[in-house]
């Protein structure tokens, strides 16, 4: 019996495998690819067990590299040789917790039918003179089609928009990087789980409860588990707070009642959508105004009308309109809620982060510079990676910066 030859396998053979499967994945049709390749399935097997290579590697393209003055003549003679080699041989950047981000670890090709993404893309790395301070660079591989993305970024960073700084723009082999300036820090969605994993805050917790009914006692016990090291000065304000806002609470509870009474039988409905919207409005509506268009959405033209149709006797009604006219102010809790939301977040991250992707949104309109998916995974918080906290920020100093400006 002849023994197998294990012929090694070639790099374009991962490439255009890693490529593939890496679209199948996203496109979800995995089991299309397992039937197209079910004649090579022994040599596929061996293929997925690989590093996956989503780089090009095209000899006879053109090599262009532009560097900022502030790294020139820090790279080594080995990446003016094969810019693309030298790149991606870099570590992966730290992401802060990739299990957490739900992001691929790049072990090998098989891993990208359950997290299709190509964590390789972007690397991070030190260059460094004898003479000079070393200077940590972030690569990121950008497809051609998203060379817009490099313009973007550098439009915000010169209009004074958060964001790292573009320092380089290297084509060669048929890949496109873009090197940024390196700022230490992680995405708010990987610092949320980090606080969470070392305790320091509870993920499973709506802290909107605070304004449950508790006593004092168990308020403070509560602020104590769902913020383990809170500041003394924090704790102090958020049990104000709750103290302030309970009287409020109280008539809220009063609004919420309504929902259950529009279980009735009510002939005047005619559509399931109109009933559906009117109890979203009666559970969530803290106005008369709210209550108002939940009433005319079944049918009644004011509320005394809908009070007369429900089957209570009067001594019901009465207490019940009373009630009501305790309600009007019942709003002012969101105000409330918000504020012991603020704090508790400034409390955890050292910055209201809502308020202020609001104020960076806010911001970006007016340079009439649109970013693509405002969303926590775009925006880094700076970062102490030593304690794992985040990093303390000046008055004058950005509290949270845009990040991937892809078109």
């Amino acid at each position: 019996m002849k023994e197998k030859i294990h012929v090694p396998l070639s790099e374009e053979l991962i490439r255009k495998t890693s490529k593939t499967v890496l679209h199948a994945a996203k496109k979800n049709r995995r089991s299309l690819f397992e039937r197209l390749t079910v004649g090579n399935a022994e040599k596929l097997a061996q293929v997925m067990t690989k590093k996956p290579i989503f780089y090009e590697n095209r000899e006879t393209e053109p090599t262009r590299i532009l560097l900022d003055d502030k790294i020139q003549g820090m790279f080594p003679s080995e990446f003016f040789e094969n810019p693309t080699r030298w790149i991606e041989s870099r570590k992966i950047v730290k992401r802060g917790d990739e299990e957490v981000a739900d992001l691929p670890l790049g072990e090998n090709i098989a891993e990208l039918w359950d997290k299709s993404y190509d964590v390789t893309k972007v690397k991070q790395f030190t260059v460094s003179l004898p003479d000079k301070k070393p200077v940590t660079i972030v690569s990121k591989r950008i497809d051609a089609k998203q060379l817009q993305e490099v313009v973007m970024a550098r439009r915000a960073y010169e209009a004074g928009i958060p964001t790292p700084k573009v320092i380089g723009e290297i084509t060669d082999r048929g890949n496109n990087y873009a090197l940024f300036e390196y700022l230490p820090g992680i995405n708010l969605n990987a610092a949320y789980w980090r606080l969470y994993r070392e305790g320091r805050l509870k993920h499973d917790t709506n802290y909107r409860s605070l304004f449950n009914d508790y006593n004092l006692k168990e308020l403070k016990a509560h602020l104590r588990h769902i913020i383990p090291d809170i500041s003394p000065e924090r704790f102090s304000r958020l049990v104000v707070l709750w103290q302030n806002a309970l009287p409020l609470n109280k008539q809220r509870e009063v609004l919420i009642s309504l929902a259950p009474i529009l279980g009735y039988e009510l002939p005047k409905v005619r559509e399931d959508i109109k009933l559906s919207r009117a109890r979203l409005l009666l559970k969530r509506g803290f106005t008369n105004e709210d209550i108002a268009t939940a009433l005319r959405l079944i049918g009644y033209t004011n509320f005394d009308q809908y009070l007369e149709s429900v089957p209570w006797d009067q001594n019901e009604r009465s207490e019940f309109r009373a009630r009501m006219a305790l309600s009007r102010h019942a709003s002012e809790l969101d105000g409330f809620e918000e504020q012991l939301l603020s704090e508790i977040r400034e409390e955890i991250f050292g910055v209201d982060y809502q308020k202020e992707m609001a104020r960076l949104e806010e911001i970006c309109k007016k340079k009439e510079i649109s970013h693509k998916d405002f969303a926590p995974r775009n925006i880094m918080i700076l970062w102490d990676f030593k304690n794992d906290k985040p990093l303390p920020r000046k008055p004058n100093e950005p509290k949270l910066y845009i990040i991937d400006w892809e078109s």
